[in-house]
């Protein structure tokens, strides 16, 4: 029973930062969390590099919260 708990807990951590950043749901392209999210998922199911998807995703975050800004 216990297996399901650490996704469980991270998921309710992840969620609401990027479904809801302004405190209501965003689902579209102009949220930097979700494709950031997205990119992220991508990368450490590719890669399986954890520092590497960190540092990669967290610039592309960085960079579109700026543009988007």
């Amino acid at each position: 029973m216990l297996s399901y708990s650490n996704p469980a807990v991270l998921t309710a951590i992840w969620a609401p930062i990027v479904f809801l950043p302004e405190g209501k749901l965003v689902v579209s392209l102009t949220n930097s969390y979700l494709i950031a999210a997205t990119i992220a998922a991508v990368l450490a199911w590719k890669t399986k590099n954890v520092l590497m998807t960190t540092v990669i995703s967290m610039a592309i975050f960085f960079m579109l919260n700026s543009l988007m800004g």
